[in-house]
């Protein structure tokens, strides 16, 4: 490797190891924490909140299901707007405006699929969309912001550290299947299509900003609200939909219990963990929403590790399992989650019992 590769190296570490810090460093935390507390405080001057057992709403519902969640979700929003316009920024810099689809994968996985040229031949679609898929999108910030708040000191470097790792986990696989390809077809000549976005002229777009911030909201409104709602009732009614106390006895534990043995050796048994990541398939973001609902299991280091490796590496929500399959084809899609899904529980098997 030649001297200028190195140096371009090192400026892609110090310019995404700066981003991180501020992102999810000191003044990132700083603004979350406020935003948080502001949020609360709110929520505390709505008077007379228990008129609202006339309009059948239980009063702990609020106080245990929604209020906290959407304090814990949106308390997110200035760190989120942070990591989006670092992104927009970058597409001045060529080394970084040359991989522009990973980039936008950093956003959204859904939008970066779809915006992957239709001309190009499959086989670089499938490659490309191989590596998208290892590329933490924004949606998966709550959750690893919730575990490296309450187990780690260090949060930036440890996030810092997850998202190289799961970035370079996906290059390995994009090479590996392109080797593949590149035997298979070997007397096949392919010519691939030029990327038009190569020519464009580089603008500051505040509405990129505006529209991925936009969009991780979204996310968060009627979707959190229902599942808040749903994870309720499961944590707190059993299967004779009578309410109680015993955790034991409620749905949602009978139900992830049935999962937990295939869990338990990379420290994910716990049924509020695979809660989590069911609810993960529907969006990433809603992975924090039963741990801000029913609670924070008791991690060991090693587990926390574990499940934020799972968590960032496991395969992506429907909505992009569905625009996987619009570029490629089914086959590929399902084919493409269940490598996804192997990957992460190989990782978090191997943290759990190394760490």
């Amino acid at each position: 490797m030649g001297m200028r590769k190195i140096f371009r190296l090192l400026i892609f570490v110090v310019i995404s190891l700066a981003i991180f810090y501020i992102t999810f460093g000191y003044v990132g935390s700083f603004l979350s924490s406020s935003f948080q507390t502001l949020l609360t405080n709110l929520f505390d001057l709505i008077p007379h909140v228990s008129q609202l057992h006339s309009l059948f709403v239980p009063l702990d519902i609020l106080h245990s299901g929604l209020f906290p969640v959407i304090t814990t979700l949106l308390g997110f929003l200035p760190q989120v707007i942070i990591l989006f316009t670092a992104l927009e920024l970058l597409k001045f810099i060529p080394m970084f405006a040359k991989y522009q689809h990973l980039m936008l994968g950093f956003g959204c996985t859904t939008l970066a699929v779809s915006t992957i040229c239709d001309k190009s031949c499959k086989t670089k679609r499938c490659r490309e969309i191989t590596l998208l898929t290892f590329i933490p999108c924004g949606a998966k910030m709550p959750i690893m912001m919730i575990i490296i708040n309450g187990f780690f000191a260090v949060g930036f470097l440890v996030m810092y550290t997850f998202y190289v790792g799961a970035v370079l986990l996906g290059l390995v696989s994009y090479y590996i299947y392109k080797k593949f390809q590149e035997r298979k077809n070997s007397h096949v000549i392919l010519k691939e299509a030029k990327n038009p976005a190569k020519h464009e002229k580089k603008n500051f777009n505040y509405k990129n900003i505006l529209f991925n911030t936009k969009d991780f909201l979204k996310r968060l409104g009627i979707p959190v609200i229902t599942i808040s709602l749903i994870l309720y009732f499961l944590a707190n009614y059993n299967f004779h939909l009578r309410h109680t106390t015993d955790i034991t006895q409620t749905m949602l534990y009978n139900i992830a219990t049935i999962f937990s043995p295939l869990f338990e050796p990379i420290g994910l048994g716990p049924p509020v963990i695979i809660t989590a990541l069911i609810f993960g398939l529907i969006g990433k973001e809603m992975m924090a929403v039963p741990l801000a609902t029913l609670g924070m299991p008791i991690f060991t280091t090693a587990g926390a590790l574990s499940f934020m490796a799972f968590a960032i590496l496991y395969p992506v929500c429907v909505s992009a399992i569905i625009a996987i399959r619009n570029k490629t084809s089914t086959k590929f899609a399902v084919g493409l989650m269940a490598f996804n899904l192997i990957v992460a529980y190989m990782i978090a098997f191997l943290i759990f019992n190394l760490a």
